[in-house]
């Protein structure tokens, strides 16, 4: 099931990417790709070389297997690096983001997504939470200076995240009973879930219609302040400026 979190990021991602010359030769890293649900955004033009990165096989277009603190390229290699969800789950970020920093060029792009208001998942591999602050000081501490920085929505967007997990947990357990189970499973969950789904995306486009998710927090004032203290995460792009 898709999540409002989900919308956001491939939104900010599609938005990152075109603006892209379809035409220019550069290379890509996508760190911790998962099954690469973004590739095709990635890779669009005709000279684009996008190296999928994880520390395991999750999908078929997983190129190398390493580390996020210690990848197997040289220095200066990529022009674009995407990093969609994977911080919270490395032990270690400041090596990480130092060593993207390595393998970026001068002037090249990061993006990077982050949780804070989430459910931990991929247990017991959900290390931290970061603020818009402390990413902020992460990145230009390791050489890069932020370009953009969005919010995935505001408290309605965090208190609806909450209870569509909640109610997807509760209509797919009495999918697990025997003999009713796929009955029901065929029924009811599988359209239920479709509707909690499209709920998830009127969620987004509410929340996503607001200007406030770019302006600094220190600038918010009143209302709009109080809602976005909290969000579900971060869509952040970022330029290497210098090794530090």
């Amino acid at each position: 099931m898709k999540s409002a979190n989900d919308y956001f990021i491939r939104s900010d991602i599609e938005r990152w990417t075109s603006g892209w010359d379809v035409l220019a030769e550069f290379k890509v890293l996508d760190l911790g790709c998962g099954q690469s649900p973004y590739l095709e955004l990635l890779s669009r033009g005709t000279h684009r070389a996008v190296f999928s990165v994880d520390i395991e096989r999750r999908g078929a277009s997983t190129a190398v297997l390493a580390n996020a603190n210690a990848l197997p390229f040289t220095a200066n290699l990529f022009d674009k690096v995407l990093l969609a969800e994977v911080l919270e789950h490395t032990e270690f970020p400041e090596r990480v983001i130092r060593e993207l920093s390595r393998v970026t060029k001068v002037g090249g792009a990061l993006f990077l997504t982050v949780p804070l208001h989430y459910a931990v998942h991929e247990i017991p591999f959900d290390y931290f939470r970061p603020t818009e602050f402390g990413i902020r000081a992460l990145l230009e501490r390791c050489g890069f200076e932020v370009v953009m920085l969005a919010r995935r929505g505001g408290v309605f967007c965090v208190l609806f995240t909450m209870l569509l997990q909640l109610a997807s947990a509760a209509i797919e357990l009495p999918a697990r009973l025997p003999l009713v189970g796929a009955i029901y499973n065929f029924l009811i969950c599988r359209p239920a879930l479709k509707i909690v789904e499209m709920l998830a995306y009127l969620v987004f486009v509410t929340s996503n219609w607001s200007s406030a998710r770019f302006i600094p927090l220190t600038k918010l004032r009143g209302a709009s302040r109080a809602f976005m203290l909290w969000t579900n995460g971060y869509c952040v792009h970022a330029r290497k400026i210098g090794a530090k």
